[in-house]
This record gives structure tokens, C-alpha cells and sequence, in this order.
């Protein structure tokens, strides 16, 4: 005879839950799964473009000169045709890859055209408070070079990097009609570019983010058109370690790298030159780095197209034992006011591209300004403009005064 037990009802419920318990983690570990694949996409082929139906997986800036066309050479072949327009931004971005990291990017491009060609290979690509900023690194087809040109905030920064232009020659010279393969690992914030020869890397470049889409861009220009196709994307590891930066010109002692910044301000609070620095708030000083190279990248702090703050005020402090006469040598690319224990000194209008050894270098000459160090502490205060296309950065020296 069985004796029915009589069950308390959270007996009932503590059974249920050992039931459900595991269901329930496993459903929240699946959940945490898809979240974590859009930041970390599952290793393997993730994208195989071929570019033979439509653009949905594109999103796209200036819409109307980015289409697919047929490849008169084999009809039945469809390419993605990207066709700058003058002073507009042409891109496509790979609306899934917005959290992507750890990248192996490839494909084949061609110009179709003779003309100022370029092809940008976008990586990296973030949108922030209306700000977008991404990695870029650029062919020039019938200038046959390679150059980074890093957008923040919308605007590039190729006259910030002259010391990686890179000239093709030999195989990868670029002819009009012909098609050239290219690879570009990104891995974190490290990019490397292979074209042709996928063994022998042409540039390795470091940016600013770690993790972000990619795509393609047509840099203003001549209009002439560039055509990508076979685009494959696949998944790196962290591991995979690009190799270091390709070196640049070495780091003259006298570069000034101890920096402060302030801002970024609109023309009406920034007060521009001789009206003073009064107005700037001592607590509001905040450190700089400079980059590998001593270089002061202030296009990281400007608003350039997300709003009108476009100035920003930089300080450092050099120390002097005695009264003595320097030059404060200046390589710019944007327009700057410069101040001397709280005396104004003097504007300095930018150059062409900034060079890490303009102290010594008569090529590379930049701006001297003669000043005078007091004993003890001396500080220097710079307004910089952030409103020139392609600029936001400078060198900053002291030397002797001889």
C-alpha cells in the first residue's frame, strides 16, 4: 500500500525550478552570445561581396555616384563603382560590421578611367555625438602612391602624414584598366596594407579605436571612377599580430611633448588673437599625448563638421635656469596664435604637411620665433584652428637662438 505524501507548495516550486533553472541560463547564455557576435563576429568568412545584385547591405553617402555596373571586359560580371564628387564625401559602409573587430579585408579594384583616382579602404568606423571618425587608407592611381589619411570627425588628415606615402612602383605600379588585388589586416587599432603581393605588407599604421566598420570611399578628386569587387571579409584573432608600425623619422630631443589642452571652442568663446587668453578656465586643462613621432594630433579634439567648436588651446611649460634667447620652432597644418608668459607673440599661418624633423632638416623648415626664457618656469599657449580640410596637427620645438 503507497501512502500519498502531501507536497508543501514550494516543494512544487523549488522541483520546477531545477527543471527550468537550466533552460533559463542556457536561453541567457545564448542571449549574451548574440549580443557578444556583434562585437566579436564568429571566426571564418563573413562577408563574400560580390557585388551582383544590390547594395542592401551598404550604407551609403551620396548615394547617387555609388551603383553597381557590368564589366564591359566580361558582361556578365557586376562591380561596385564608387565616383568621387568634388568636395562631397562618396562611401559605402558595411552596415553589419559597426562593432566588428580583428579583420582580414580583400578584394580587387581597378580604375576604369584616366583622372585623379582614388580608392579608400575605411576600417575601424565609428559614429559618436555626431561625430564620425574611422581609420583611411588610400590609392592614388595616377599619382601611383599610397597614403593614410585618418578622418576625425569627418575630416582627413593626409597633410599630418607625409612620412607614409608610399610610391608604387615595379608590379604595383597602377595602370588605367587593370584590375590589382589588396589585402588590409586590421587587428585592434593596427592596420597593414598588401597590394599585389600578399606576403610583403606596404604600410603598417596605427589609428585611434579598436574596433569599428569597414568600407569603401572615393576621396574627392577628379571624378574619375574606381571599381571593387570579389570583396571577402574574414574573422582575425587578436593574436594575429600585424607586425610593428612602419618606422618614421626619428624624434628630434628638442620637440616639445608635454602638452595640456583646452576646448574644443566656437570662434565666439575661443576670443582670437590679441583679444587674450583671459578667459580660459585654469581647471579646465586636461593632458595631451602626442603621438609616436612628438606629433600634437589635435584633430582628435576639434569639431569640424558635427558642430562649430573648431578651436582648441594648447599649453605646455618649459623650464630655464637663467634669461636666455630661444627660438620656438613651429611645423603646422593649421593656423595658430601663440602666446608667451601671457604675452601675445605672434600668428603662424600653416604649411603643407608637419615633419617631425623640421628642427634640423632646411626642407622642412616650418616657422621660427625668436622669445626670451625667464628663470624658472615659462609658459607657452597656442590657439589652434581646427577649420582647414586635410590639417589638425603640429611639431613644436625649442632651439637655440644663434
Amino acid at each position: 500500500m503507497r501512502t500519498c505524501e502531501r507536497r508543501h507548495p514550494s516543494d512544487r516550486y523549488n522541483a520546477t525550478m531545477r527543471n527550468v533553472a537550466p533552460m533559463m541560463i542556457l536561453l541567457l547564455l545564448s542571449g549574451y552570445a548574440l549580443r557578444a557576435g556583434a562585437q566579436t563576429p564568429q571566426s571564418g568568412l563573413l562577408v563574400d561581396e560580390r557585388f551582383e545584385s544590390d547594395l542592401a547591405a551598404w550604407s551609403r553617402v551620396n548615394a547617387g555616384r555609388i551603383e553597381i555596373v557590368a564589366d564591359p571586359a566580361t558582361p556578365d560580371n557586376h562591380v561596385i563603382q564608387l565616383t568621387p564628387e568634388k568636395g562631397e564625401y562618396t562611401h559605402a559602409i558595411y552596415k553589419a560590421s559597426r562593432d566588428w573587430s580583428h579583420l582580414r579585408i580583400e578584394g580587387r579594384f581597378l580604375f576604369p578611367t584616366e583622372g585623379d583616382g582614388y580608392l579608400g579602404l575605411i576600417y575601424n568606423y565609428q559614429e559618436r555625438d555626431g561625430r564620425k571618425d574611422f581609420g583611411c587608407i588610400y590609392v592614388k592611381s595616377n599619382g601611383n602612391y599610397i597614403r593614410v589619411s585618418p578622418h576625425h570627425d569627418g575630416n582627413p588628415s593626409w597633410r599630418l602624414y607625409e612620412e607614409l606615402k608610399v610610391e608604387l612602383t615595379g608590379a604595383r605600379r597602377i595602370e588605367v584598366g587593370d584590375w590589382y588585388q589588396f589585402r588590409l589586416d586590421v587587428v585592434g587599432h593596427r592596420a597593414q596594407l598588401f597590394l599585389v603581393d600578399m606576403e610583403t605588407p606596404i604600410l603598417t599604421f596605427d589609428w585611434l579605436h579598436d574596433h569599428g566598420a569597414f568600407g569603401l570611399e572615393a576621396r574627392p578628386g577628379g571624378g574619375a571612377p574606381v571599381w571593387v569587387d570579389d570583396l571577402k571579409v574574414t574573422q582575425l584573432d587578436e593574436r594575429d599580430d600585424p607586425g610593428p608600425p612602419t618606422e618614421l623619422a626619428g624624434q628630434p630631443t628638442e620637440l616639445l611633448t608635454g602638452w595640456e589642452i583646452q576646448g574644443p571652442f566656437d570662434e565666439a568663446e575661443a576670443r582670437p588673437n590679441e583679444a587674450g587668453i583671459k578667459h580660459l578656465d585654469e581647471t579646465g586643462w586636461r593632458d595631451k599625448s602626442t603621438d609616436e613621432r612628438g606629433a600634437v594630433i589635435a584633430a582628435l579634439d576639434f569639431d569640424i563638421n558635427s558642430s562649430p567648436h573648431s578651436i582648441v588651446y594648447l599649453r605646455t611649460n618649459v623650464s630655464s635656469p637663467k634669461m636666455v634667447a630661444r627660438q620656438l620652432a613651429l611645423c603646422t597644418a593649421n593656423r595658430m596664435q601663440i602666446w608667451v608668459n601671457g604675452e601675445y607673440l605672434a600668428e603662424v599661418e600653416p604649411t603643407n604637411y608637419i615633419w617631425s624633423d623640421f628642427p634640423t632638416n632646411p626642407a622642412h623648415t616650418g616657422t621660427r620665433l625668436d622669445i626670451e626664457l625667464r628663470p624658472g618656469e615659462n609658459e607657452i599657449v597656442i590657439r589652434l584652428d581646427g577649420g582647414r580640410f586635410a590639417g589638425g596637427g603640429f611639431f613644436a620645438a625649442l632651439i637655440s637662438g644663434d
